[in-house]
């Protein structure tokens, strides 16, 4: 009877450990966010509340310092509990419905964010990201914009 007991109380155990996994986020990771990024991104399991995100610096010192991975990219990818609010000035919907969202900050970090099993797989190419900037022709639009709305 105890025997039986402790099986129940095991497939309990394993049922839950199971559903727990279920639950995470599983991304491609090659470094903690911190330390220098490893050559080969693995897939690992986010814990909870955390999203894939992949990052690049552009004009960074450290970066440059980092090894091309087996892509052929600077991109560092690993997980990350991320605030997703109006300071993100980028959404994108890729072909198969995936929403990544984009930020970049004053020191050229470009980060992605996505969450989706295994959405960190690409990083931004350099064009791409410059792409993301504010253009000189739409300060220009809006300085003109201003101009007219003064003379009316």
């Amino acid at each position: 009877m105890g025997c039986c007991r402790a099986r129940g109380h095991l497939l309990v155990v394993l049922l839950i450990a199971a559903a727990h996994v279920a639950a995470q986020r599983q991304c491609y990771s090659n470094g903690d966010g911190l330390s220098t990024p490893t050559r080969q991104a693995k897939k690992v399991y986010c814990a909870f509340g955390e999203q894939c995100v992949a990052l690049n610096h552009y004009g960074d010192t450290s970066a440059a310092l980092w090894p091309l991975d087996a892509r052929g990219e600077k991109c560092y990818r690993f997980c990350k509990k991320m605030k997703v609010d109006s300071t993100w000035n980028t959404f994108f919907q890729d072909a198969e419905e995936t929403i990544r969202v984009y930020s970049r900050d004053e020191s050229y970090q470009l980060y992605m964010t996505c969450d989706v099993d295994l959405c960190n797989e690409h990083c931004l190419d350099e064009d791409a990201a410059m792409s993301l900037a504010p253009s000189l022709s739409v300060l220009v639009a809006c300085l003109l914009a201003t101009c007219l709305a003064r003379l009316v």
